[in-house]
């Protein structure tokens, strides 16, 4: 099995994910009772980002597995990432009745339970109102400038393992506002452009949330 698993690996390092999934596919005809040789493989196309092949795969390991606590890690970690935290937090609890102080299994159970309470605490908004609102029932919404795509890509880069999807709100440069309309707006706060622009912005931002 560690002379398969290490030829896929090698594959898919050096980026020739074909040859890997048919190394692994036909290791796993030559080797059906092998368990690692399946769930890696499985693993692989959770790392992908294929859910519904990684899904299938970890299914057929719960089938002929289901003593080994991995398969409901496994199947855990596929509905987080699918941000079904109901099933995430079942699957983790099952992992835990088979090897009740993994500290793995404890950690994404307690994630996936406070992602669960926190989207249960939210109203429920229709699909497609707003296109972020159709992959959660919340989302963090980042205030960015056109021109700062690498703040934006920072963000993004940070909760790229997080199941809340960020919305960009665009932002707003008080500088480009004409002075007719600086005045009218900020003729009470006594402010900047700079800071009008970012008030500005934040209200647009609310906007988004009350939408």
């Amino acid at each position: 099995m560690g002379i398969f698993a290490g030829l896929a690996l090698d594959f898919r390092t050096a980026g020739r994910v074909g040859d890997s999934e048919e190394v692994y596919r036909r290791a796993a005809l030559t080797h059906p009772h092998c368990f690692w040789l399946v769930f890696h493989w499985s693993l692989a196309a959770l790392a992908d980002g294929r859910l519904d092949l990684a899904e299938q795969r970890a299914r057929k390991l719960q089938d002929r597995f289901a003593h080994q606590r991995e398969v409901f890690e496994l199947l855990g970690d596929i509905a987080f990432q699918q941000r079904d935290m109901r099933s995430a937090e079942r699957h983790f609890e099952a992992a835990l009745l088979r090897e009740p102080d993994h500290p793995g299994c404890l950690t994404k159970r307690s994630r996936a339970q406070m992602y669960r309470q926190v989207s249960e605490s939210f109203p429920i908004v229709p699909i497609g109102l707003l296109d972020f609102r159709a992959r959660s029932d919340y989302a963090i919404l980042v205030i960015n400038l056109d021109e700062n795509r690498k703040r934006l890509a920072r963000a993004e880069a940070a909760f790229r393992d997080s199941p809340v999807p960020i919305h960009r709100v665009p932002g707003i440069r008080g500088s480009y506002l004409p002075n007719a309309a600086f005045q009218r707006l900020a003729a009470a706060a006594q402010v900047r452009k700079g800071t009008l622009g970012t008030f500005l912005a934040h209200a647009a931002a609310w906007e988004t949330m009350l939408a």
